[in-house]
């Protein structure tokens, strides 16, 4: 039984809707600004932090004892309590984690917990901790428009700036309406942003804050700030599968930096007769290019062209004796 009805999946392409959309709203640059000040000497580490006189000391603490997750190359780590189990997964460019606290089937789920990563544009590196703050709060926001901010702290923590913005609601499900409390902490960690929201029952608040601050504070993530030999491993041409042969869509990456993205794709559509036939249809196509820059920090792949700058988790693997990438959710060969 369920009484906070959640949807984990639809939520989650809200979060990556709502970066896309706060990417439309950012003032555009020039592309030799972008190409300048994005790929040309720009590191992308942590601004220094200047604590704000109204930061609230936190003092991280588990609830339970703690187990240990390592990714097998070793690029991160997590400390969690003993009875939570992750489910991951990626849609777009956000990388999330959904938290089983140690519910069973038949207990009631009084709490969501989802953590989610995002790349951070190279213009934005050195964006101001608020900013970056407000853009978690965002998201969650437009996953749940009723809830309204009741506070916004900013955590002095051990591993630097946390920020917190805590919400209150209601949510609908088959039982009528629930008062809910929420927040959304955000934690800037080198090119990435790593971020924590927390929905719970109103008569449960407060159970899982602990852990889930704790957790954000402890992730540790090994990041190059650039990756040259990732990105001689990218150069040459890449295509994505097509049994119909309706679309084409490759990516060339040339050794000097620079990229090219061609799209090339055909539809049609018929309207049946009822006897087998048509009696009616419509045919088109389409095609798209796109080239600029490239490079590789950690597992984020970013461009920068005179359509803007986006960052892409991407990984490489072998796989019948082919070589695949996949860049975001499209998976290319060669």
């Amino acid at each position: 039984m369920s009484l906070l009805k959640l949807s984990f999946a639809a939520a989650l392409v809200v979060l990556a809707a709502a970066s896309a959309h706060a990417d439309d709203e950012k003032p555009k640059r020039t592309f030799r600004e972008a190409l300048e000040n994005a790929l040309r000497g720009a590191t992308l580490s942590r601004p220094p932090q200047e604590v704000p006189k109204d930061a609230k000391k936190l003092e991280p603490r588990f609830r339970s004892s703690t187990k240990e997750i390592k990714a097998p190359d070793g690029k991160y780590t997590f400390k969690i309590p003993e009875k939570w189990t992750l489910t991951g997964g990626q849609d777009a460019n956000v990388r999330y984690a959904v938290v089983n606290p140690g519910y069973g089937p038949a207990d009631v789920v009084k709490h969501q917990i989802v953590y989610w990563q995002t790349p951070v544009l190279p213009a934005d590196a050195n964006k101001g901790f608020k900013d970056r703050v407000e853009e978690g709060a965002r998201k969650l926001e437009l996953t749940y428009p009723a809830f309204k901010r009741t506070k916004t702290q900013v955590l002095d923590a051990p591993s630097g700036l946390i920020g917190r913005v805590d919400f209150a609601g209601t949510i609908a499900n088959q039982l009528g309406e629930q008062k809910v409390v929420a927040l959304v902490a955000v934690r800037q960690i080198k090119n990435y942003y790593l971020a924590v929201s927390v929905v719970s029952l109103e008569d449960a608040k407060g159970e899982m804050d602990d852990d889930a601050l704790a957790v954000l504070d402890a992730a540790v993530i090994v990041i190059k700030d650039r990756d040259p030999e990732a990105e001689k491993q990218l150069v040459g041409e890449w295509v994505i599968p097509n049994k119909k042969g309706d679309t084409l869509e490759t990516y060339t990456f040339n050794a000097d930096g620079t990229y090219r993205w061609h799209f090339e794709g055909s539809w049609l559509v018929k309207v049946p007769d009822g006897a087998g036939g048509a009696r009616a249809g419509a045919a088109g196509a389409s095609a798209g290019d796109e080239s600029g820059r490239y490079e590789v920090r950690g597992d984020t792949l970013y461009f920068v062209s005179d359509r803007g700058e986006q960052g892409s988790f991407f990984k490489l693997s072998s796989e019948g004796g082919k070589r695949h990438l996949q860049i975001g959710s499209a998976d290319f060969v060669r």
